[in-house]
C-alpha cells in the first residue's frame, strides 16, 4: 500500500510541476496605429506624385527663364568690365557708384539661378 501511495504522491508532484507555467505579459500592438500610418502615407504620396507632374509643365519655363538670366549676367559682367576701365581712365572707381553695387548684387543671385538652373536641366 505504501508503494502505490508513494506513486500516487509523485505523480501529484508531476502533475503539479506539469500545471505551472509561467506568466507572461503581452503587449499587443494596435492595429488602428498601422492603419493610420498607411493612411498617412498614401497622402503623402498622392500630394508626391501630384508635385512630381507639375515638374514637366514648370521645367521649360523655368529652364527659359534661368537661361535668360544667366544671358543677362553675362552681358552685364562683360559692360561693368567696360565701364570699370572707363571709369578708371578718368580716375574714378565705378564700385563707388550704386550702379555698381546693383550689379553686384544682381550677380550674386544670377550665380545661383545658373546653378539650380542646370540642376532642373538634368531633372
Amino acid at each position: 500500500m505504501k508503494t502505490i501511495l508513494d506513486k500516487i504522491n509523485k505523480a501529484d508532484e508531476i502533475q503539479a510541476k506539469k500545471t505551472e507555467l509561467g506568466t507572461h505579459e503581452v503587449e499587443l500592438a494596435n492595429i488602428q496605429d498601422l492603419v493610420r500610418l498607411v493612411s498617412e502615407a498614401e497622402k503623402s504620396l498622392a500630394n508626391f506624385n501630384s508635385l512630381y507632374e507639375k515638374i514637366n509643365t514648370l521645367k521649360p519655363q523655368i529652364v527659359k527663364l534661368g537661361d535668360q538670366i544667366v544671358a543677362s549676367q553675362i552681358d552685364m559682367n562683360k559692360l561693368a568690365g567696360t565701364f570699370e576701365k572707363q571709369f578708371s581712365e578718368l580716375g574714378l572707381k565705378f564700385s563707388d557708384y550704386p550702379e555698381y553695387k546693383r550689379v553686384s548684387e544682381f550677380m550674386s543671385k544670377s550665380r545661383m539661378v545658373g546653378d539650380m538652373t542646370r540642376y532642373i536641366k538634368q531633372i
